[in-house]
């Protein structure tokens, strides 16, 4: 609703697509809109169709990528799928993966993998490959135990705002990076000072996990997802009522969200 409401504006971009499960989500829930003639038919408005970039550093699974999504395929022409990492600064890279399947693929090899391929590949920042001008509607970042740094590589658009929806994963591979920006806690202030509040995705609701709601158990989490928005953003009241709420996340949404938008 809130893509329809800002008139289709803002890109949708999903960091390590593997085969394509989520963008083909994204071209299913963002796709082409039906509009009215004036006798009534219906037709396909093909100038409508959302523009998609696709980002997945394991050649092989890029392989599948561009079988599953051939370039200029019907619905397709807004499709960009990139055979690249994303980081906090652009180069080159040594990436290690187990085949065209494997979805723990990194820049350092696991614990206790065997039989492990390597690909010299091409990294981006989000800054450094979208420019100063561009806006994101939704942002999907699952890279590994990586996602802080796809983050702090998108610190300018970030700080700008310029980045409406964004998803990201959790988990214990966060700690096995070691890098800067590698607890939750700390993404979660980061982000906050940027103007996003940030929740974790759970069956019953959206936890929120910013500023004064961040709770240290919240660290121990295994595997989780964590979606955030503008807080000062109407939208973001409406993504969080929509996702499902009890009388708790109710009461939070009307005595925040709504009193912030």
């Amino acid at each position: 609703v809130s893509y329809e409401r800002g008139r289709r504006r803002g890109l949708l971009v999903d960091v390590g697509a593997n085969h394509g499960d989520t963008v083909a989500a994204m071209l299913a829930t963002f796709g082409q809109r039906l509009f009215a003639k004036v006798d009534g038919s219906l037709c396909r408005d093909i100038n409508s169709s959302p523009a998609v970039y696709a980002f997945e550093p394991n050649p092989e699974a890029f392989a599948v990528l561009t079988q599953r999504f051939p370039r200029g395929s019907a619905g397709n022409h807004r499709l960009h799928l990139v055979e690249a990492a994303l980081n906090l600064m652009p180069g080159n890279k040594t990436f290690y993966y187990k085949g065209g399947s494997d979805t723990l693929g990194a820049f350092v090899v696991w614990r206790n993998k065997t039989d492990i391929q390597s690909a010299k590949v091409k990294v981006f920042s989000l800054d450094s490959f979208f420019g100063p001008y561009a806006r994101i509607h939704l942002l999907k970042i699952d890279a590994e135990g990586y996602d802080p740094a796809v983050l702090l590589g998108a610190n300018r658009m970030l700080s700008e705002q310029r980045v409406k929806f964004l998803v990201f994963e959790y988990s214990w591979s966060w700690r096995d990076q070691g890098a800067r920006g590698s607890s939750l806690e700390f993404i979660a202030g980061w982000l906050w000072e940027r103007g996003y509040m940030c929740f974790l995705l759970i069956a019953a609701a959206l936890v929120p996990i910013s500023g004064t709601w961040w709770q240290d158990h919240y660290e121990s989490h295994t595997w989780t997802n964590c979606f955030c928005g503008r807080w000062t953003d109407p939208d973001l009241f409406d993504a969080y009522v929509a996702f499902g709420t009890n009388r708790h996340a109710l009461s939070f949404a009307l005595q925040n969200l709504a009193a912030w938008s």
